[in-house]
């Protein structure tokens, strides 16, 4: 994708450059969404075959099925922000994903810093998530405004 990205961003062609990037995350959207929908659906199981390899406590397999039906749903997320990546850098806007990034991540810092000590792994699990989603809608946004 990258590869493509740069040969049509050095030959100026932006409105294919663009369409290539929408097709590409929305084919891997599709694909992480039916993945972790799998994943979602397959939790328990997944769950108990951890326990099996681990030797964890059986308290702790509801809540070990529940925290990965949860994370599986950043990652239609995280797709699309992997696909705008490669966007910001072919087209040498690469400053501009570093400040986007930074103040995404100094948020989740925070999130992290208040979610955890009261919600323990609950709350890292949903502040990872909707830090994803988050730095998702800032990533698609801010190229599609284009400044």
């Amino acid at each position: 994708l990258l590869v493509r990205l740069n040969n049509l961003t050095s030959a100026e062609y932006i409105q294919k450059s663009q369409r290539l990037v929408l097709k590409t995350a929305l084919g891997l959207f599709l694909l992480t969404l039916f993945t972790s929908g799998l994943t979602f659906v397959l939790r328990n199981f997944i769950a108990e075959n951890i326990y099996g390899l681990g030797k964890i406590s059986l308290e702790f397999i509801p809540l070990l099925s529940y925290l990965i039906g949860v994370m599986t749903m950043a990652m239609p997320f995280v797709a699309i922000s992997y696909c705008f990546n490669k966007k910001y850098f072919a087209e040498q806007r690469i400053k501009q994903y570093v400040y986007i990034m930074l103040v995404a991540n100094i948020l989740s810092c925070v999130a992290y810093y208040l979610f955890v000590p009261h919600f323990q792994q609950v709350g890292y699990v949903w502040v990872y998530v909707l830090t994803e989603i988050f730095m998702c809608i800032c990533v698609v946004i801010c190229a599609k405004l284009r400044f």
